[in-house]
């Protein structure tokens, strides 16, 4: 998904808002925790809250970014990861009110507010871990409030429901079974697949 952009003479701006939200809680435990559970696990960084801290690393060649955590890092730790890329790295955690990374941040008007406000002055690319509901409804409200979204690696929102099919095992192994006949070198001699099929995107 994409927005058109004004000719604009003065020098672009870059920004990469990264959203560490491992599909979204890891959907909350496959809904099996309570809200006092998984605010435990996410105090003690289980699982998904050290996992979303490999996102600091994301961002290809700009050097500013602004990374959604479920918990908020050491800030040791991203002083340490933004001196080792020689980048600039803000991180923003929402209040944990669902469970749902991007819910919660929707819920969270001052979090929300404040994530608006550092994305204004930019052309953003955003990365998610996982592309869900909620994260559309993220994307969406930051398109309404005048973000300028010229990226995001995910498909795009008329065409999200390529992320459950592509993204899942069974998916990903019916797509090289129709592409096998075509491109006889995707598949090793076993019928394996040579490359890892996980996000096959964008979709445009």
């Amino acid at each position: 998904m994409s927005q058109s952009i004004m000719n604009d003479p003065k020098p672009t701006k870059r920004l990469v808002l990264v959203i560490g939200n491992t599909y979204e809680f890891n959907t909350r435990y496959n809904y099996s925790l309570s809200l006092e559970g998984l605010k435990v696990r996410r105090e003690n960084k289980e699982n998904f809250a050290i996992s979303a801290e490999m996102t600091l690393f994301w961002g290809g060649t700009i050097d500013n970014r602004i990374v959604v955590l479920p918990v908020q890092p050491d800030p040791d730790f991203v002083t340490y990861v933004a001196k080792l890329l020689g980048v600039t790295i803000k991180c923003l955690n929402p209040a944990l009110v669902t469970g749902w990374v991007c819910r919660d941040l929707l819920m969270d008007r001052h979090t929300l507010d404040e994530l608006v406000q550092q994305l204004m002055p930019y052309e953003v690319f955003v990365i998610p871990w996982g592309a869900t509901d909620y994260y559309y409804q993220l994307l969406s409200f930051l398109i309404e409030k005048g973000v300028i979204i010229i990226d995001a690696e995910c498909p795009s929102i008329e065409k999200h429901w390529t992320v459950d099919y592509c993204d899942s095992k069974i998916g990903s192994k019916s797509i090289i079974e129709q592409m096998r006949p075509h491109f006889p070198g995707f598949c090793g001699s076993n019928g394996s697949p040579l490359l890892a099929v996980g996000r096959l995107a964008p979709f445009s």
